[in-house]
């Protein structure tokens, strides 16, 4: 009897220790599976997050050559206003002289306004 009463109390132990070790695994498995499903999610975050950064950046250069080419352009459009103006400037200064080199030989012309640029009050 005593050996019967050893030998349950053995299964049960033993039983139960089965029991603690089913339920341990079965708490890792879902720590595991837990696990891994955040470890897909953060992979398909970070592919997520990549692409958008490859947008980001071809967006970039993209802004960046047509910045570019602004520039380029306007610094183009400046240079030729300055030669405009030059060009301008020695074009006036040439009647200049021319002017006061006809009243210094006492050139006159006698210039005659019209009556309907009289009349439009612009002069």
């Amino acid at each position: 009897m005593l050996t019967n009463l050893l030998a349950t109390t053995a299964m049960k132990v033993a039983a139960a220790i089965i029991a603690a070790l089913v339920l341990a695994l079965g708490i890792c498995w879902i720590g595991w599976t837990s696990d891994a499903n955040r470890a897909d999610r953060n992979a398909e975050k970070l592919a997520l997050s990549e692409a958008n950064h490859a947008v980001t950046a071809a967006s970039y250069e993209s802004l960046s050559k047509q910045m570019e080419a602004m520039v380029s352009a306007g610094e183009m459009r400046a240079e030729r206003l300055n030669d405009a103006m030059a060009q301008a400037q020695d074009d006036a200064d040439g009647a200049l002289d021319e002017a006061e080199r006809l009243r210094a030989e006492g050139v006159r012309v006698e210039c005659t306004t019209s009556d309907s640029i009289m009349g439009s009050g612009r002069i």
